[in-house]
């Protein structure tokens, strides 16, 4: 028994003839039991725009459209997902039946994923163990305290001088995301990065940044990195099965989610159906296909990496240690160094 999520149940195989299943937390009795749950579809607007009426009704029925029956049925991918909202239905997997009385009855606790409140948090839980915080309400007190302190975010700790757009073109593919990839490439060590563009979430502007300021340029989702030890012709097996992926996490079902590649070149087709690989290169010359190369892989690992490691037969990967986000921290803040510049990674045929 361990503490998980639903993805946690249809990841984890376990041995032959386990059957995983999502328990509630226990109670003193059998109403008190409640589930742990956590938002993973966020929708925010700009007070300034809600102040129009004009673009406050069409942001109103934007968000109505996503948060309605159809259009939850369209986002969510797999079959854990939990509407908040008590006019839609889910289809749950069966090893899920056990939390659904607690859904039903709203005994779910939402866990606000914050990186200062889960900071706050250890903060407090060290005080606790180091005798200094003697009771609950002592507790409660420091955690508020903090949680009301006036914030040193505002800090300027990197400058970037080169703006880059996060929006994608056919002739440059996304600026962003390529300067971004070659940045923490050039950091990491490997040969290759990988990934989607849209784990890098805004533009690259000109001007001074802090820490908060640089973290919201990649999305949070993008996870540990995995770096994979590939051949050329297992690299060009993970490309074009990455592109004609559907219906998954990792998918690309449209130009802002294709991926973004450092230190090799793509050439693509449109197709009917989405994508096709044409072929890769390596600073314009044709992929050696027996030679060895470190590619380290920017996706979900449980809904992508592990099975498209099984496509092509490549056992020799493991979990990075350090963040995504950190090999941009260590250029731009510790080095106070310079975005790598981006490269026309991909053309379309």
């Amino acid at each position: 028994m361990y503490r998980g999520t639903g993805t946690d149940v249809i990841a984890f195989s376990g041995r032959e003839g386990d059957h995983s299943v999502l328990l509630p937390y226990f109670g003193d009795s059998e109403k008190d039991n409640w589930y742990l749950t956590y938002p993973s579809f966020h929708v925010a607007a700009s007070k300034k725009a809600m102040e129009d009426p004009e673009r406050e009704a069409l942001l109103l029925r934007i968000m109505e459209a996503m948060l309605n029956q159809e259009g939850q049925s369209c986002i969510t991918y797999g079959k854990n997902m939990i509407p908040y909202n008590k006019d839609v239905t889910l289809e749950l997997l069966p090893e899920l039946d056990n939390i659904k009385p607690y859904i039903d009855q709203n005994k779910m606790y939402i866990r606000l994923a914050s990186g200062e409140m889960f900071s706050i948090s250890q903060s407090v839980v060290q005080g606790i163990l180091r005798g200094e915080l003697k009771t609950p309400k002592a507790a409660f007190d420091e955690f508020n305290s903090l949680m009301s302190a006036d914030s040193e975010s505002d800090e300027v700790v990197a400058h970037i001088d080169m703006a880059y757009s996060d929006a994608f073109t056919a002739e440059h593919g996304n600026l962003a995301a390529s300067a971004i990839y070659n940045t923490v490439r050039a950091e990491s060590g490997v040969d290759m990065v990988f990934g989607q563009s849209c784990y890098i979430s805004s533009d690259v502007y000109e001007g001074d940044y802090t820490q908060k300021d640089l973290g919201y340029l990649i999305n949070n989702d993008v996870g540990k990195p995995v770096v994979a030890n590939l051949t050329g012709e297992q690299l060009t097996q993970l490309v074009a099965n990455t592109l004609s992926l559907k219906g998954n996490r990792g998918a690309v079902c449209n130009d802002s989610t294709l991926y973004v590649s450092s230190g090799f070149e793509m050439e693509v087709e449109r197709t009917d159906g989405g994508y096709a690989l044409k072929a890769l290169t390596m600073e314009g010359k044709e992929l050696d296909p027996n030679a060895q190369y470190t590619v380290l892989l920017c996706s979900d690992y449980d809904w992508y990496v592990v099975d498209a490691m099984k496509i092509i037969g490549c056992d020799d990967y493991e979990i990075d240690d350090v963040h995504f986000e950190a090999y941009v921290f260590k250029r731009l803040i510790d080095e106070s160094g310079k975005l790598e510049e981006p490269n026309d990674y991909i053309t379309f045929r």
